[in-house]
């Protein structure tokens, strides 16, 4: 049974890593290809970053990414 546990996790990514990252995003109603756009990397490449516990140094490249998609965001300038 453990061997089947293990092989649902690798086939479907882990989705308890980066609950931090993952609730703000829901909160925020941001969407990861907004993040990966941003980021200049594609949505699969973020979705594959999301899998394993961020470092430090991506996590805040991310959070400061969100920041500057509220902000445009709340002055309605999301297109550009």
């Amino acid at each position: 049974m453990k061997g089947d546990a293990k092989k649902m996790c690798s086939r479907g990514g882990d989705r308890t890593k980066n609950q931090d990252v993952r609730a703000d995003m829901k909160i925020k109603q941001i969407r990861q290809w907004e993040v990966a756009e941003k980021l200049g990397i594609s949505e699969f490449t973020l979705s594959r970053w999301m899998r394993k516990e961020l470092s430090g140094v991506k996590k805040e490249q991310i959070n400061q990414v969100m920041k500057r998609i509220m902000e445009e965001k709340e002055r309605g300038d999301a297109d550009e």
